[in-house]
């Protein structure tokens, strides 16, 4: 295991539901030989390479049983100068799916011996400027925080031609010595959105507004509309479809849908909403 990279956080801070942002800089000399990232958090990240979101995220663990990912990212790099960003976040407390630890984020880039670079107090870090940290609602007792993100405050830090300013500082190195060991199951792959259909839709109404968003929707009133009663085409509502489609009304607290996939999957729901 790589021992130039140490656990890092945004200085002693223990905000709870925190979004912190890593940048990390790096050169490769050459493509000829595999490029590979292995990383690791306490709770979560998401790791881009040159701007390109990559296909890895963090597997459940514990403190015991500290996992890391691994995976060539030549496929996202040139050679000279590229740049490693990552989104750590934690989650700060107790839930069904995750077991309060310290806060802190672990990487290294190796090609063969030679280490392009790791975790260390040469990272720059800061506060996410477009999650908000900190205490919010939560989706559920089990569940924990829900997420606030505004697309508005990006600035495209994960972009190789970023520069940082003043917001950013040096990371800080923890006293932590976790035993990692390698993923122990294959990862999810990334594929093209699957095709589905919308097979039914209608208006709702917040039937729970003081309740967890996860009370919300199991309370929610849900009451049935035919499409061209939203504005919408009659039948055959396809997506992904170029054009898309409009649903408006005027009752209730908004419009629902329902979408058949086809098949089972997992993964993540991909939107592409237009809000006034």
């Amino acid at each position: 295991m790589n021992k130039k990279a140490k656990w890092i956080w945004l200085g002693e801070e223990k905000e709870i539901n925190a979004y912190v942002d890593f940048l990390c800089p790096f050169t490769v000399d050459t493509l000829e030989a595999p490029v590979e990232l292995r990383i690791s958090a306490h709770s979560h990240y998401v790791a881009y390479v040159n701007g390109v979101h990559l296909p890895i995220s963090q597997y459940g663990d514990y403190a015991e049983y500290k996992i890391f990912d691994t995976l060539d990212i030549r496929p996202w790099l040139h050679e000279g100068e590229n740049v490693l960003a990552v989104v750590g976040y934690w989650q700060g407390e107790d839930s069904l799916c995750c077991r309060m630890e310290q806060a802190g984020l672990w990487f290294a880039v190796e090609s063969g011996d030679k280490c392009l670079a790791a975790s260390d107090e040469k990272v720059l870090c800061r506060r996410s400027v477009d999650y908000v940290s900190g205490e919010m609602e939560r989706i559920s007792i089990q569940l924990s925080f829900s997420f606030h993100y505004d697309a508005r405050r990006a600035d495209g830090w994960t972009m190789p031609d970023y520069k940082a300013d003043a917001s950013w500082s040096a990371a800080t190195v923890l006293p932590l010595d976790y035993k990692l060991f390698p993923r122990p199951i294959k990862e999810l792959s990334f594929e093209p959105c699957r095709p589905a259909r919308i097979i039914a839709q209608g208006v709702f109404a917040d039937q729970a507004k003081n309740d967890p968003c996860g009370g919300r929707v199991q309370r929610a009133f849900l009451s049935a509309r035919f499409p061209q009663e939203l504005g919408a085409p009659a039948k055959d509502l396809y997506v992904p479809t170029e054009k898309g489609y409009t649903f408006a009304s005027d009752e209730g607290d908004g419009v629902y849908f329902l979408v058949d996939l086809g098949g089972e999957e997992a993964g993540p729901l991909h939107l592409d909403l237009d809000l006034p």
